[in-house]
């Protein structure tokens, strides 16, 4: 049986109002010097609340790796959480097509032929971050990106990858 932190007692779960109720003298225990002891603790309830918050951002980050589907649910879960339209792709190679020359007796007919940019017969990136129009600052996505991606792994980031997709059907 594995180790869960949910099933642990959940010591950073505590009421800091009802903890002061409690430790406060029953004499003690009246309305108004409650609520002044309360008052005085609201910065430590507000240093509660960050830790927590902090401690759930933290396992969130922790239970997300550099696999493409944790990336995927991490980007579309902090940038587009409705449509969840951001998508990791792999680089598409396209296959080079040479013309022969007439001493080599190969036919020349090519057939109907698109015409890619340079950049998509050699793979200078190992995977795409396609944004499909969701709207986020590229600086936030690749630190995003920077953070979950093994090291060494090269990457672009697009907002619109459909040109290529849509041309062969």
């Amino acid at each position: 049986m594995g180790f869960s932190l949910e099933s642990t007692t959940g010591w950073w779960k505590l009421s800091i109002s009802k903890l002061v109720i409690l430790l406060l003298p029953i004499a003690w225990r009246k309305p108004k010097t409650v609520a002044y002891i309360q008052a005085l603790m609201s910065p430590l309830q507000q240093m509660h609340y960050h830790f927590v918050k902090n401690r759930d951002y933290n396992i969130y980050r922790v239970n997300h790796n550099f696999q493409k589907c944790y990336l995927e649910t991490a980007l579309n879960d902090e940038f587009d959480p409705q449509e969840r339209r951001i998508r990791v792709e792999e680089d598409m190679i396209v296959d080079s097509n040479y013309i022969y020359t007439s001493g080599e007796q190969i036919p020349k007919y090519l057939g109907v032929k698109y015409l890619y940019p340079s950049a998509s017969y050699t793979s200078n990136v190992d995977f795409i971050v396609n944004m499909n129009q969701a709207k986020a600052d590229v600086f936030d996505i690749r630190s995003l990106v920077d953070f979950y991606k093994l090291f060494g792994t090269r990457y672009k980031i697009i907002n619109n990858y459909n040109l290529i997709s849509n041309q062969n059907g």
